[in-house]
């Protein structure tokens, strides 16, 4: 016996409704110090401090790395004061990819009396992409914050030729970007 489709069937996948619930209110917390604890060292006048050379700096990053994390915090509050009003549009046009540029355009309020708060960018890491070196493309990704709220972004950084009239040297730029 043939099925025919119902006229009323719903769709497999549907849309999400975007919501945020309501900031809360919070007391931060902090640690009462030990009655015990003998406190913070702290280097003595007179003597300097050594490092031993054997013991690898934590966290350091490769120079290639580091450029591009550079380059990733300047851009990302450049992007956000753009968002919030604060900057002009045309000071993106040299970060972002030209179709990127435009959508961050749109992004731009048209008064800013709907927000209240400027956003304010918190931290931001980056990783390599792929195992290649030099390092051609790194992901970044952090966190802002919108008056007590704490919202994330994230981008692809791409390096390619640096624009100009002699054309040498490399500079990094936005081909990818998402704000939440």
């Amino acid at each position: 016996m043939p099925t025919e489709p119902s006229p009323h069937h719903s769709p497999a996948v549907a849309p999400v409704i975007d919501y945020e619930p309501p900031a809360r209110a919070t007391v931060p917390h902090r640690p009462k110090p030990s009655p015990i604890s003998p406190g913070p060292a702290r280097p003595r006048a007179g003597r300097a401090t050594r490092t031993r050379p054997d013991r690898h700096v934590r966290n350091a990053l490769p120079a290639r790395l580091q450029s591009a994390a550079v380059f990733a915090d300047a851009a990302l509050r450049r992007v956000l004061e753009v968002v919030d009003g604060r900057r002009p549009s045309t000071h993106l046009l040299p970060l972002l990819a030209a179709g990127l540029a435009e959508t961050v355009f749109t992004l731009r309020p048209p008064t800013p009396a709907g927000r209240s708060e400027p956003a304010t960018l918190q931290r931001v890491r980056v990783q390599s992409v792929g195992s290649g070196e030099p390092t051609g493309a790194v992901e970044a990704f952090g966190t802002y914050r919108r008056g007590q709220r704490t919202h994330a972004l994230a981008c692809r950084i791409e390096s390619g030729p640096r624009p100009g009239l002699d054309g040498n040297g490399t500079a990094w730029r936005i081909v990818a970007l998402h704000i939440g």
